[in-house]
């Protein structure tokens, strides 16, 4: 669509695109989502045409435990998204979960609290070759009681990990695992460049 006639939702423009399209969100584009949004279009890319506080932002309000954002086709990248921690129902639930291969985080902010139980990032049976690159992911938790779960979790055994120039910070209450990155499954070929554990 054009730019002065900019279609509501990110769903609608999913829905309206095609494998290798590049979705663009305007600067100060904020949702509440009520429902899993997937990503299951092949080398699709979700930019934010802005960064920092008027980066888009998608928050999370879904009864069930479910993902907000589900990953399923390879070659997706998000880039320049904004996580607030979820404020309403506790989910289970990670915040971005992948079982494709290549996908890409860049320059994303994640953050969690009290109601965040699941990973804000994870990855299950079938992803590899995944970047997470220039993002940060902190917890916003002031309690031990109400830790987070963790910042990362792969739960599958995985093929090509690279997480460069990333910040991982516990705050002042730290994750609930009580680790930051949780991995549940071998990893081969994991890079780790300029990653910063910060207060955990």
């Amino acid at each position: 669509k054009e730019r002065i006639r900019p279609l509501a939702t990110l769903a609608q423009a999913v829905t309206n695109s095609a494998a290798n399209d590049t979705i663009v969100l305007l600067a100060s584009h904020a949702e509440t989502l009520t429902a899993t949004q997937t990503i299951g279009k092949a080398g699709l890319t979700l930019v934010s045409e802005s960064t920092g506080s008027t980066r888009a932002k998608f928050t999370r309000n879904i009864a069930a435990n479910g993902q907000l954002f589900d990953i399923t086709a390879a070659g997706v990248t998000l880039w320049d998204l904004y996580f607030p921690a979820t404020i309403t129902t506790a989910s289970t639930g990670s915040t971005v979960r992948t079982n494709s291969a290549a996908t890409q985080l860049r320059s994303c902010y994640f953050e969690a609290d009290t109601l965040d139980d699941g990973a804000l990032f994870e990855t299950i049976t079938g992803a590899s070759q995944v970047v997470v690159k220039d993002t940060t992911f902190i917890s916003l938790a002031t309690a031990p009681s109400d830790q987070p779960d963790s910042a990362i979790k792969i739960t599958n055994a995985i093929t090509d990990l690279e997480i460069d120039t990333v910040v991982i910070s516990g705050g002042s209450s730290g994750w609930a695992q009580p680790y930051a990155f949780n991995c549940a499954g071998a990893i081969t070929r994991l890079r780790g460049i300029n990653v910063a554990l910060l207060l955990d």
